[in-house]
């Protein structure tokens, strides 16, 4: 669990003023500089830009001076398991430089607001919202948006990705979406993997799975008609990839799940054809 120490939103101290710890502090603290600072390392000093950020771990010494001006916003925080914090990856004890500053620093904002009143459930409040911070940094450092040349070509994708995902029951093929994209099939396989680090493959199998696993779940459909509602056009396809996606443990809670429904004679979870038919479209 996270707990706030201490936080402020465009702090302001005396113009070329130091932070001296050279025990570090009991808590964690990250900065985003607001003004140029100057830093010393162990190994180096290094003049950090306003936007950068830096994430001091417990007891690592912390120097700092402004080169003029000295302002930033700053969250001292408790990690009760310092595992979800690295869960993240986010750089500790260095400077790094995020695309979404302004993000950041709103959503300092927010903390510094809902630690100043502390209305009921504070505590729980905060855990939630110092997650919320970190996600927002870490999707940041993973997506790099900031490097591609044409944002908008990733927001294209994005968009195309979501139509797929949100409508995964649809004919979902690899000419569908290149002619959509406007590339060719190598060029937009090549894209697709860089900006989200999977296949649209995957992830429209993903989608799919996820969809008929509700569906079973929660409802009182034939297997047939969960495969179907999802995509999936072969029910062979459908078993194997179950399975492979959702493990052992989950398949058996979702059949378990799905006998509620239907009765202890009800279906059974998959129906293996004598011979699976040939299948053209690697979508689905």
């Amino acid at each position: 669990m996270f707990r706030m120490h201490y936080c402020s939103y465009m702090a302001h101290n005396p113009d070329r003023d130091i932070i001296d710890r050279p025990a570090g502090r009991m808590d964690y603290l990250f900065l985003l500089l607001l003004s140029p600072m100057e830093f010393q390392f162990a190994d180096r000093t290094e003049t950090a830009r306003p936007g950068a950020c830096l994430l001091y771990t417990p007891g690592t010494p912390q120097h700092y001076q402004a080169v003029c001006e000295f302002s930033n916003s700053y969250l001292h925080f408790y990690c009760d398991d310092p595992s979800v914090l690295t869960h993240y990856s986010l750089p500790e004890n260095r400077l790094f430089y995020p695309g979404n500053t302004e993000q950041i620093n709103d959503a300092i904002r927010r903390l510094y607001r809902e630690y100043l009143t502390q209305p009921p459930y504070y505590e729980e409040s905060m855990d939630l919202m110092i997650h919320q911070f970190f996600l927002l940094i870490a999707r940041d450092r993973q997506t790099a948006v900031r490097e591609e040349p044409d944002s908008s070509l990733y927001r294209s994708f994005s968009e195309l990705r979501l139509h797929m995902l949100s409508s995964c029951e649809q004919d979902w093929t690899l000419a569908r979406l290149c002619s959509e994209a406007g590339f060719g099939k190598s060029q937009f396989c090549a894209l697709y993997k860089k900006f989200f680090q999977t296949t649209p493959r995957s992830d429209l199998i993903h989608a799919r799975i996820e969809r008929a696993r509700y569906l079973l779940t929660s409802q009182t459909v034939q297997i047939q008609q969960a495969a179907a509602q999802s995509g999936f056009r072969n029910l062979y396809h459908f078993s194997r990839c179950f399975p492979d996606i959702c493990g052992k443990r989950n398949t058996a809670v979702t059949i378990k799940a799905r006998r509620r429904f239907v009765g202890a004679a009800g279906h059974r979870f998959f129906t293996v054809v004598p011979q699976s038919p040939a299948w053209p479209r690697w979508c689905g």
